[in-house]
């Protein structure tokens, strides 16, 4: 069909068109054989469609579907219980070997900040090459040194 009408044609069919729209094509369509030999098959297609018996499903097969989507539903959710599960467990495991592992190597213990410290002494001075970020990392080497704050002011 070569008219700009199709959209409006279908609607009109459908009986959705407001009221002034609907009577502004209906003075369209008795004027336009386009669009009226598209009506009539857009009519013959819903007489066909209309005489069609469309499939229906008996209660007891919709029942069994609503059971079996709810086996389903609660086989997913064991399902993602026992890999959590499992997860957890094996997370526990590492944390109790990792403490089992500190206590029986004898070592002096050592605070969260000696553990940080940097030896800026020792440290790779292709880091402190840069202008800009050299002096930074000697700032913060020192002040790791220097060890827990005391009463700092925080400046």
């Amino acid at each position: 069909m070569s008219c700009d009408h199709s959209q409006t044609l279908h609607a009109w069919h459908d009986g959705q068109l407001p009221a002034h729209p609907c009577t502004v094509f209906q003075q369209h369509l008795a004027t336009c054989p386009q669009c009226q030999q598209e009506l009539k098959e857009i009519a013959a297609l819903s007489r066909l469609f209309a005489n069609v018996k469309r499939p229906s499903i008996s209660a007891d097969v919709l029942r069994q579907l609503h059971q079996s989507s709810d086996m389903l539903r609660g086989r997913t959710i064991i399902r993602i219980a026992t890999r959590l599960t499992a997860a957890a467990s094996i997370l526990l495991a590492i944390g109790l070997f990792s403490l089992w592992h500190q206590a029986s190597t004898p070592s002096q213990p050592v605070a969260l900040w000696e553990s940080m410290m940097v030896d800026w002494r020792t440290a790779d001075t292709a880091a402190s090459s840069d202008p800009e970020t050299g002096n930074d990392h000697v700032e913060i080497a020192l002040w790791l040194e220097a060890g827990p704050l005391q009463g700092d002011n925080h400046e």
